[in-house]
């Protein structure tokens, strides 16, 4: 599979692009404001399926740690029975507008996980 270039233009904001095709630009902010209301958390996932560009789709991974956002690109990402939430922002706003929001989770060999003593742990799913 075409592994993306992937430029980050600010904590929230990346631009992907894979060769012969337009970039696809993602603004992860308005989710981030929505997770933070649903279930505070200082480290975080939201996994989303990349749409864009046909034929090339696949999962990303936005990954929150310490007031700073990093992002990845997967075929099939595991959560691994992770508890989490779905959300969904206005499709008006910013691409993407829906994921699956892992409170305490990272982002390790390309699985999600929840870490030891997270707020996320011991929740039913």
């Amino acid at each position: 599979m075409t592994r993306p270039k992937i430029t980050k233009l600010s904590p929230y904001r990346f631009e992907v692009s894979y060769e012969g095709h337009e970039p696809l630009s993602l603004d992860f902010e308005p989710l981030h404001h929505a997770a933070q209301q649903l279930h505070p958390c200082r480290q975080y996932v939201l996994k989303h399926w990349q749409a864009k560009p046909r034929g090339l789709r696949r999962f990303g991974l936005f990954y929150w740690r310490n007031g700073d956002g990093f992002y990845s690109s997967h075929a099939t990402p595991e959560a691994n029975s992770c508890w989490h939430y779905d959300l969904q922002v206005p499709e008006s706003l910013k691409l993407p507008s829906a994921a699956l929001y892992y409170p305490g989770a990272c982002v390790l060999d390309n699985k999600i996980r929840v870490l030891p003593g997270s707020t996320a742990i011991g929740l039913a799913v």
